[in-house]
C-alpha cells in the first residue's frame, strides 16, 4: 500500500510539473505577415459529400482578408474540423497565389460509408472485465446495417438486431439538418431490449448476475428525440427527450426490491436532458491538443407516464485539456463531476463509476454506485511512432488500402471519489463508496484509420491490485 501511495504521489507531482510546462510550450508557426485575399475555394475528391457540409467546417471563406500566417493556422484548424466529421480518411488543404488573389485547394479522400455487418461484440461493461470474468455468455451477435454520410449530408442511418446476451432491436437516424446554414439538426432513435440474464445487485463492488432457466426476465423499450443548435463551429446546444419502459420478473424484484421502485415489476418514465459543449480538440477520437468542456442537466420524471413518481435532478460537467509539451511529448487531463439531488435512483439506472467510459484505470473490474462522483484522469504521452501513412497493395479497394497509424506510450495517474448520501450503496460490503480511489498505470496506444484505437495498460490501484487492461477507445 505504501509503495502504491508513493508511486501515485511521485507520478502526480511529475505530471503537474509537465502540465505547467505545457502552459508555456510554444510551437513554431508561419511568420509571413503578407496580406492576402482569398479569391476562391476549390474542393475535390468529394464524390458523395456535399460541398455545403465541407464549407460548414472551414474557418475561412471567400473574400476574407488575412495574413499568410493566419491562413496557415486556419487551414490547419479547418483540416482538423473536417477529419472530426468522421467521413474522410485523409484531408489535404493547400493554397496557391494568383493575380486575382489566393486560391485554397481542399482535397478529401472519402471513407467507405455502407457497413452491412455481422455483429460479434462484448456486452459486458468493458472488454477488460469480460476477459477477467470469462463470462462468455456476455457476448452479442447479430446483423446490422449502418449508412454513414447518408445523402452526402453527414447523417447516419443505422439498423441492428442482436441475439446473445442482449436480444436487441435498434433503429436510429441522426444529424438531420433542418436549415440551409446547417445550424439546426434533429435525431431520432427507438430500441427494444430483452434479456434472460440480468445484473441485479452490487456486492463487494461487483455486479451480481442472475440467469433465468425460463427465458426472458427483463424487457426494455426506449424512444429518443433530439434537437441540436450549432451556430458556431465549436459550440453546440442539444436537447433530448427520452421515454423508457422496463418490466422485470417477480424473481428479479424479489432479488432486489430496489431494482425498479418498491418491489415493482414495471416502470415507465420520461426524462429531459440539456447539454452544452465547447470542443476545441484537434481530434475527437484521440486528442493531443486543445480543450473540451461540457455541462449537462438531466431531469428524470416529467409528470407524464410517471406512476412511480420518479423525481431526480442530475448535473454533470466535463473539462478536458490537452497540451503538446515538445515535439513528441504530450499531456492530457480528463475531469468529470456528477451531482444528483431530489429523489433516489432505481438500480435499473446506471449511476456511478464503472459504466461505459466513466471509470478509473485500474478499477475496470469494479462498479462503484453512488449519488455523486468525480474523477480525474491524467496522462503523459510519448509519440513513439509518429503518424505514418502506408499503402496495402494486396487490398484492391481504394478506401481501405491506404491507412495511417501512430503509436503512443503513456504514463498515467487517476483519482476519483463516489459519495453515498442515502446509505443505499454502502450495503453489501461496497467498501469503495465514500473512499478516495487512485491508481497509476503505464501503457501503449495504437491509433489508426476509421477512428480506431486499441489501448493496453498495466495499472496498480489503491488496493495494490496489478493487472493488464484493454480498451478499444482513447483512455482520455
Amino acid at each position: 500500500m505504501i509503495i502504491v501511495k508513493r508511486y501515485f504521489t511521485t507520478t502526480c507531482f511529475l505530471l503537474i510539473i509537465l502540465n505547467g510546462s505545457g502552459l508555456a510550450a510554444k510551437k513554431d508557426i508561419a511568420t509571413d505577415d503578407t496580406i492576402i485575399v482569398i479569391h476562391s475555394i476549390a474542393v475535390t475528391g468529394n464524390r458523395t459529400t456535399r460541398e455545403k457540409i465541407i464549407f460548414r467546417e472551414l474557418t475561412f471563406a471567400t473574400g476574407d482578408t488575412l495574413t499568410k500566417r493566419e491562413l496557415t493556422e486556419r487551414m490547419k484548424r479547418s483540416r482538423q474540423n473536417l477529419l472530426n466529421l468522421s467521413v474522410f480518411n485523409f484531408v489535404t488543404i493547400e493554397s496557391a497565389d494568383g493575380p486575382d488573389g489566393t486560391t485554397v485547394l481542399i482535397l478529401v479522400e472519402e471513407r467507405w460509408y455502407l457497413w452491412p455487418s455481422l455483429i460479434l461484440e462484448q456486452a459486458d461493461r468493458n472488454l477488460s472485465n469480460l476477459l477477467h470474468e470469462r463470462n462468455w455468455s456476455k457476448v452479442d451477435y447479430g446483423l446490422g446495417l449502418q449508412l454513414d454520410n447518408f445523402r452526402g449530408r453527414n447523417e447516419t442511418l443505422k439498423f441492428s438486431t442482436t441475439l446473445g446476451y442482449n436480444k436487441r432491436f435498434t433503429l436510429s437516424h441522426t444529424n438531420i439538418y433542418l436549415d440551409r446554414l446547417r445550424r439546426n439538426s434533429m435525431e431520432f432513435s427507438v430500441s427494444y431490449l430483452s434479456n434472460d440474464q440480468v445484473d441485479y445487485l452490487v456486492q463487494n463492488n461487483k455486479l451480481l448476475s442472475y440467469t433465468s432457466p425460463e427465458g426472458q426476465i427483463v424487457e426494455t423499450f426506449k424512444a429518443t428525440a433530439g434537437y441540436a443548435y450549432r451556430k458556431h463551429l465549436y459550440q453546440k446546444h442539444t436537447i433530448y427527450l427520452d421515454f423508457k419502459t422496463c418490466s422485470i420478473s417477480d424473481t428479479v424484484a424479489a432479488l432486489n426490491p430496489g431494482y425498479l421502485y418498491q418491489a415493482n415489476t414495471a416502470i415507465r418514465f420520461m426524462y429531459l436532458t440539456y447539454n452544452y459543449t465547447v470542443d476545441h480538440r484537434d481530434s475527437r477520437y484521440y486528442p493531443l491538443e486543445g480543450f473540451f468542456y461540457s455541462g449537462e442537466l438531466r431531469k428524470y420524471g416529467l409528470g407524464l407516464f410517471n406512476e412511480n413518481k420518479m423525481n431526480i435532478l442530475q448535473f454533470k460537467a466535463n473539462y478536458n485539456r490537452y497540451f503538446q509539451l515538445s515535439r513528441r511529448w504530450y499531456f492530457g487531463s480528463n475531469n468529470q463531476i456528477l451531482k444528483s439531488t431530489l429523489g433516489r435512483y432505481p438500480f435499473y439506472i446506471d449511476h456511478g463509476l464503472g459504466y461505459g467510459k466513466n471509470y478509473i484505470r485500474g478499477y475496470e473490474y469494479y462498479v462503484i454506485n453512488g449519488d455523486d462522483y468525480f474523477f480525474t484522469k491524467n496522462t503523459l504521452k510519448f509519440n513513439l511512432l509518429p503518424m505514418h501513412i502506408t499503402h496495402l497493395n494486396f487490398i484492391p479497394f481504394r478506401k481501405f488500402n491506404k491507412i495511417h497509424y501512430a503509436i503512443h506510450l503513456n504514463l498515467s495517474a487517476d483519482a476519483g471519489y463516489v459519495s453515498d448520501n442515502t446509505n443505499d450503496y454502502r450495503q453489501y460490503n461496497n467498501y469503495m463508496v465514500n473512499s478516495l480511489l487512485y491508481s497509476t498505470s503505464a501503457g501503449i496506444d495504437l491509433v489508426s484509420y476509421y477512428d480506431s484505437v486499441f489501448s493496453v495498460a498495466y495499472a496498480i490501484n489503491k488496493s495494490g491490485l496489478r493487472a493488464f487492461y484493454f480498451h478499444f477507445h482513447s483512455p482520455l
